[in-house]
């Protein structure tokens, strides 16, 4: 099956609903839902089914730092349309397990993880919508599974087929001669042993961190 690339063109045609519901709060447009999966696996998920049949249902995947609340004003304007979806808390954020061992994510796993939750609510296909990090999963995903999505739209971050190699250090390289700085130097500091407890000891001044804790 050829996958349709949607950008975030087509994903604007949506912003003129966000505003009818500008005091949405999660759970209200959809249903929270837990799943197992079958390594053992737990992850958190809101649901809402197509009111519309003609409608497909979206797999809505979040970025980093983050959780599928960030998605919850874009529920509430699919929804509306009679679209459904299925916006889960990826492994390792919000109320999902967060596993410490590395291995955990694997990207096949993660994307066999999200199968299998398609697979619990019956959904044979979805269109594909990735945000930041959920992005570079959700090329993963059609990777291993292309007969699973129908489109896949790719939001704020350029689309980067599974298989390819990102040399991070050519690019900050690149960046420091270009920009002046290397834009992405703070993969080195996240990648270090000591970041989680030094993150924690000063989360206010971590604004993304600091959010997330707040909301937990």
């Amino acid at each position: 099956m050829r996958i349709t690339f949607h950008f975030l063109v087509q994903i604007i045609t949506f912003i003129p609903l966000i505003a009818a519901h500008a005091v949405s709060v999660p759970g209200q447009y959809s249903i929270t839902k837990q799943f197992t999966t079958a390594d053992g696996q737990t992850y958190v998920y809101e649901f809402a089914s197509p009111k519309n049949s003609s409608r497909p249902t979206l797999l809505l995947l979040h970025g980093y730092p983050s959780s599928r609340h960030d998605w919850t004003e874009q529920i509430a304007a699919l929804t509306a349309q009679g679209f459904g979806v299925v916006a889960p808390d990826m492994l390792g954020f919000g109320d999902s397990s967060k596993p410490t061992a590395i291995e955990a994510y694997n990207t096949k796993t993660l994307s066999n993880h999200l199968i299998q939750i398609l697979d619990a609510e019956g959904l044979r296909n979805v269109v594909g919508v990735g945000h930041d990090w959920g992005a570079g999963i959700l090329a993963k995903v059609v990777a291993w599974y292309p007969g699973r999505f129908t489109k896949i739209a790719i939001v704020s971050v350029s689309y980067f087929p599974a298989g390819g190699l990102f040399d991070i250090d050519a690019f900050n390289k690149l960046s420091l001669e270009t920009d002046g700085y290397q834009r992405f130097g703070y993969w080195y500091f996240f990648n270090s042993y000591d970041a989680a407890s030094l993150i924690e000891q000063h989360v206010c001044i971590f604004p993304p961190f600091r959010a997330l804790h707040l909301a937990y």
